[in-house]
């Protein structure tokens, strides 16, 4: 079985949650015999080896690196986000993995400066989809929900922000969060095709028994 982990940013630094969180979950499925592949984001396309694992690294086809987003101009940020709602240009980077790598199964996690077109790809090759939510990158501009205080909801910007993502989140074959207050949070505020409550070895039993 062959597992595909999406992730906007994967490193052996270990920085950020939903980084550890892969590389936790990408040591777990290598010791239980899994192959796993990785797909993150960079500045330029290129293909590595991280400890025996293949990392493809395509290129963000956007104004900037969503990671270089401090010191631009505010007209460029909100073109940037625009096109970061539904990502058309990421596309034939993302049908060339998946058909090179065919995967039984993808798991997305931080799909910033890819998009949620990559679950759009992932169905139209008809590959099921798992995603994590770690953040509010999908109901929020921020990603955080947040500005002077903790919001109470979706404002009006976000509602539109967000439109395009909600409407593909019927994509999605299962969907899971590192939390019961995110998970709540965002099917509050979605209609989702499938939910399941997080579980901390849900996944992993999802992966082991998806093709038996």
């Amino acid at each position: 079985m062959k597992v595909l982990i999406v992730n906007s940013a994967y490193s052996s630094f270990n920085k950020g949650g939903s980084q550890q969180f892969s590389r936790i979950l990408v040591n777990y499925l290598k010791n239980k015999n899994i192959e796993v592949v990785v797909l993150t984001t960079g500045r330029t396309y290129r293909e590595y080896y991280l400890d025996g694992v293949k990392i493809y690294q395509i290129k963000e086809k956007n104004l900037y690196w969503w990671r270089d987003r401090s010191g631009q101009s505010m007209i460029a940020k909100c073109l940037w986000y625009m096109l970061d709602q539904y990502n058309f240009l990421m596309k034939r980077q993302l049908i060339q993995v998946f058909q090179s790598e065919r995967p039984d199964i993808i798991h997305t996690n931080i799909v910033i400066g890819i998009s949620v077109a990559v679950w759009h790809v992932a169905r139209s090759l008809k590959i099921p989809v798992l995603h994590t939510l770690h953040d509010y990158y999908l109901m929020c501009q921020k990603s955080t929900m947040f500005k002077t205080k903790e919001c109470d909801g979706q404002c009006m910007l976000c509602g539109v922000y967000s439109k395009a993502k909600r409407k593909a989140s019927n994509k999605i074959s299962y969907l899971v969060g590192i939390s019961n207050y995110i998970f709540n949070n965002f099917f509050n505020a979605y209609i989702l095709s499938f939910t399941i409550p997080y579980n901390s070895n849900f996944f992993c039993r999802i992966v082991e028994n998806f093709f038996r």
